[in-house]
């Protein structure tokens, strides 16, 4: 018989971690026209994989901000969306792409497209309207992508970043700042780099609710290469974006002549 790999050791250990405390929020329509996150309707709809992710995510119980998919062609009514932000006490809301030409398994094109933060309730469709115009912004005809956009309410983020979880690694890459992500996303600001152990204990706060998090999303994902947006509270950890990892990434590790299979826990 042989003996098991460090993977299949890795899901064992993984396997009796915790799951993460979700904060999913209810899930129910969203304004006229429009798919709301959690639906799980998304992908049946043809919506594009950037916010189909999401939407079956937020189905699954996962954190992920209140929002909705505005499908390509549907154009949002202000009454609607008025309505919709009122019922929620909702004041600052995002704007962002979910194109077809977005999240590949090749080329993410992460950053091409427009994304508006901080929009109020009333200036929502004004900036779906901008969101959609960048796709000229890139060279590319409207009639070839397929324009979703996404509308989510916006996390007061004390700590927002990105992480890197890859298969047959002992740690996920992770860059964060204070606030919002949005200069570190897009490429703007470099951010705190730091290597978050997927299987020994880390400090309470953020970087043990990010653990969890991706933790929670190799278990329902598999351990494949994720590119994952995160936005922390101070109470909960935010699933912003998740989509594949389309280059390595960079990783400061030393080799050594030690035998880790010996020095590491079971």
């Amino acid at each position: 018989m042989s003996s098991p790999t460090w993977r299949d050791r890795w899901r064992r250990i993984a396997d009796r971690l915790p799951v993460a405390g979700r904060r999913s929020n209810p899930i129910s329509a969203g304004p006229d026209g429009s798919v709301a996150l959690g639906s799980g309707r998304g992908a049946d709809l043809g919506i594009a994989e950037k916010a189909a992710s999401l939407d079956r995510l937020a189905a699954a119980g996962f954190g992920v901000p209140a929002g909705f998919v505005v499908p390509d062609g549907v154009e949002m009514s202000g009454e609607s969306l008025d309505a919709w932000c009122a019922s929620r006490g909702l004041t600052s809301l995002a704007v962002r792409s979910a194109f077809s030409a977005e999240d590949g398994t090749a080329e993410s094109r992460a950053g091409w497209f427009l994304t508006r933060l901080d929009v109020a309730p009333g200036d929502v469709t004004a900036a779906i309207d901008e969101v959609r115009s960048s796709v000229a912004t890139r060279g590319l005809e409207a009639d070839s992508v397929r324009l979703d956009v996404l509308v989510m309410e916006m996390v007061p983020a004390t700590r927002a970043g990105v992480a890197f979880s890859e298969p047959g690694t002992y740690d996920d890459v992770v860059n964060s700042t204070g606030g919002l992500a949005d200069r570190l996303v897009s490429g703007e600001e470099e951010g705190e780099r730091l290597l978050l152990p997927r299987l020994e204990s880390v400090d309470a706060g953020w970087m043990r609710r990010l653990q969890s998090l991706l933790s929670d999303l190799r278990r329902k994902l598999g351990d494949e290469p994720w590119d994952v947006e995160w936005a922390d509270d101070g109470s909960a950890c935010w699933l912003v974006q998740v989509r594949p990892i389309t280059a390595p990434t960079v990783r400061d590790e030393v080799l050594t002549l030690a035998n880790h299979a010996e020095i590491l826990p079971e």
